[in-house]
């Protein structure tokens, strides 16, 4: 009986751990059609009817085919967590946004501006940065394309890997370790996870750095919304560096030290409260 209940229990945990992966493959697939989709409009439409505005909608049509799937899956795994006492109103947030806001600005700023400086410094990498969704910005990109990147795909990210992701991984990992470094390894595979999704070496450290943070943010509110907020303001300010910046790698370096400093002192702040 005891051999039957280990090898249940060992059978739930992988099946933990394959929810966890799934949704990043998922996307990648999405991701994919998404893509193709978007050249075959190119092509049916010989790629001038739509100029200034394919990228929103092939990032469009990535959300909605996203958006289908996950908001679905999300909605049954918060069915299966729902609890009969009522949550305690978490206060932390909504004192403080204004500097979550803020917070998420810096990040974006530095790591924008740290990626053009690795840029030019890896030079060979440029055409897989320039052609990665990150790379969406106000200079060369129509509003749309900026509006859909900012908003619509970073809060679907925010719950496939803040949310489904680390729940899975929280699960799996939970017989292992006590609550805050079950999270803590579950928010650093889930990043990681984030990271190995971009399929792209710079926006894949990039995404590892937006994805850990978002995941601690998260978790000191107990509260997802924080971290779309801080992933809202970290991909406004990416799409605010332009990717020529790569080219002047001062103001890169001036960038990244103004920008770390003081999202240092604003995470310190609110590591405090």
């Amino acid at each position: 009986m005891k051999e039957q209940k280990r090898l249940q229990f060992k059978d739930l945990r992988f099946k933990y751990l394959l929810a966890a992966i799934a949704p990043m493959i998922i996307s990648v697939i999405i991701g994919l059609i998404s893509y193709f989709s978007g050249l075959f409009i190119d092509i049916i439409l010989d790629g001038t009817f739509l100029s200034g505005i394919t990228d929103g909608l092939k990032l469009l049509l990535r959300c909605i085919l996203l958006y289908i799937v996950f908001l679905i899956w999300y909605k049954k795994l918060s069915d299966k967590n729902v609890s009969g006492a009522e949550k305690e109103v978490k206060t932390l947030l909504t004192r403080n946004i204004l500097i979550f806001i803020l917070t998420g600005l810096l990040m974006g700023f530095f790591l924008k501006a740290a990626g053009c400086f690795i840029l030019y410094l890896l030079p060979k990498q440029s055409d897989s940065f320039c052609d990665h969704i990150m790379a969406i910005n106000v200079y060369d990109n129509s509003v749309f394309a900026v509006i859909v990147f900012v908003v619509f795909l970073s809060f679907i990210e925010e719950i496939i890997f803040r949310c489904i992701t680390i729940n899975y991984l929280e699960k799996f990992f939970t017989p292992l370790a006590d609550g805050k470094k079950v999270y803590m390894i579950a928010n650093i595979l889930s990043a990681l996870i984030f990271a190995l999704y971009q399929l792209s070496f710079i926006h894949g450290i990039i995404a590892f750095a937006t994805g850990f943070f978002c995941g601690f943010f998260a978790k000191k509110t107990d509260d997802l919304l924080t971290a779309v907020i801080v992933r809202f303001s970290c991909s406004l300010a990416m799409s605010f560096v332009p990717t020529s910046a790569s080219s002047y790698p001062m103001i890169c370096s001036v960038t990244m030290a103004l920008s770390l400093i003081l999202f240092v002192v604003s995470t310190i702040y609110l590591n405090k409260k």
